[in-house]
């Protein structure tokens, strides 16, 4: 028959050191006696049981001495009841409470005391809290970043967030390339808390990005790419920048809009595509005076990649003509540059209609 001192020897050998048991409460292998954790502190056991090496609920409790939880800091192992451990911590309002490991673990940030408390002075992580503003029920703190940008946050926020959001900043990605944006400047912090970066495009035009967009692929371009993809796409299948350049394509279209916009080769009899009420008057002109003449024939590519379609070319006189009220955008510069590789070319504006008689 072993001792009260032998059983409290061997149990403390089965366990590392870590329980002692109290040898004047000891009665017999199956009646619980007290012990001490060098840990968790006083518990009652049967001594079989922990003979056995059997291990203790308080052994796989994770150990949160130590860690904080918004404005609660724990302090110590307070006890175990069922299945939970409880923890001793300090809140920021200066009272202690015992909280268990679930409620810390999943979300709990406080005594209870969020409303009340004062935070004006205090440090969290990058931040100090430097003023309260109270306002339609809901407390905020004003506080200065160590970046020196001062900023709001709602009591919930100010004890979870530890800077202005200048972390974002720190991993900076200025002069990088990404496709043909160059980052040229940080931004700002958007509201979902995405840094973003000021770029410039190889086209000239400026925007803003965020950082997921520009590592992760998803944004290559200012929205140039989409355009030049399309007119890729639109030469590769039609031959001209623009779909509706394409001779069966807008004849589709025009007839689709107003029947009125297609009219019949006096001579040839294929349908023509007008897209202007003075192309109309053009074309019933020269119908009427029975002048041979080939409609939007080519198409003619300019040195900087761009296209140019002349209206019509005059067989006898071959001539190109252009026909043209007003020059919108860079229309000008197109028949300028067309007007002086082809010399045999002319507009045909509201003052020469005018003296041909067909306004």
């Amino acid at each position: 028959m072993l001792s009260a001192k032998e059983i409290g020897e061997r149990i403390s050998i089965c366990h590392s050191g870590k329980i002692t048991m109290d040898e004047s409460t000891y009665k017999s292998l199956r009646v619980r006696a007290r012990f001490v954790h060098i840990v968790y502190g006083e518990f009652f056991a049967i001594p079989k049981n922990l003979l056995k090496g059997k291990r203790l609920k308080q052994d796989a409790i994770k150990d949160l001495t130590g860690h904080v939880f918004g404005s609660l800091t724990v302090i110590a192992f307070s006890h175990t009841d069922g299945n939970s451990a409880f923890w001793k911590c300090s809140c920021l309002c200066g009272k202690e409470m015992v909280a268990n490991s679930h409620s810390l673990l999943r979300g709990q940030k406080s005594c209870g005391c969020s409303n009340q408390c004062d935070f004006v002075g205090v440090r969290f992580g990058k931040i100090v809290v430097t003023e309260r503003i109270s306002g339609n029920g809901i407390v905020y703190w004003k506080y200065h970043c160590d970046c020196g940008v001062d900023k709001m946050a709602t009591t919930h926020d100010i004890q979870v967030i530890k800077s202005c959001g200048c972390g974002h900043r720190n991993y900076s990605v200025v002069n990088n390339r990404y496709g043909k944006l160059v980052v040229i400047e940080f931004s700002h912090i958007s509201e979902c808390k995405h840094a973003m970066w000021t770029c410039i495009c190889d086209c000239g035009n400026t925007i803003t990005v965020s950082s997921h967009s520009l590592t992760s692929g998803h944004t290559r371009s200012c929205g140039c790419n989409t355009v030049e993809f399309r007119e890729d796409t639109s030469i590769e299948r039609y031959g001209t920048k623009n779909p509706v350049q394409n001779r069966d394509i807008g004849l589709k279209l025009a007839r689709a809009r107003n029947e009125s916009m297609v009219l019949k080769h006096w001579k040839t009899g294929e349908d023509l595509v007008c897209q202007a009420s003075w192309e109309v008057k053009v074309v019933e002109y020269l119908n009427k005076n029975k002048i041979d003449f080939r409609w939007q024939p080519r198409v003619f590519k300019m040195l900087d990649g761009k296209t140019y379609r002349p209206d019509l070319y005059l067989i006898g006189k071959k001539t190109w003509i252009e026909i043209k009220g007003y020059f919108w955008g860079n229309s000008r510069n197109k028949w300028d540059w067309f007007h002086a590789e082809h010399p045999n070319s002319e507009l045909w504006n509201k003052a020469r209609l005018k003296e041909l008689g067909i306004l």
